[in-house]
């Protein structure tokens, strides 16, 4: 993998606190396939997580450790990942 920048146009917005920094990385065939896949299991993570605790967290029959631990069976996803999901 290699990651290419021009920090010569860097923008910061301080009233969001970001920076942003263009920057290109060119993968090989199938780390590009590796993070496509790792992007459609997050997105699938974000959904299972909003439906169970709209299901189940909310109405107290579920705990969020319960759900991240049901969430990371499914999609096989690290817990760290679905923290930030949840």
């Amino acid at each position: 993998m290699k990651v290419k920048s021009a920090i010569t146009d860097i923008r910061c917005d301080t009233f969001h606190n970001e920076l942003t920094i263009p920057a290109s990385i060119e993968l090989s065939e199938g780390e590009e396939e590796a993070l496509e896949n790792l992007f459609f299991a997050y997105g699938k993570a974000r959904r299972l997580c909003y439906s169970l605790r709209q299901k189940y967290e909310m109405k107290g029959r579920m705990s969020k450790s319960e759900i991240i631990k049901r969430v990371r069976e499914l999609t096989g996803l690290n817990s760290r990942y679905l923290k930030e999901v949840t």
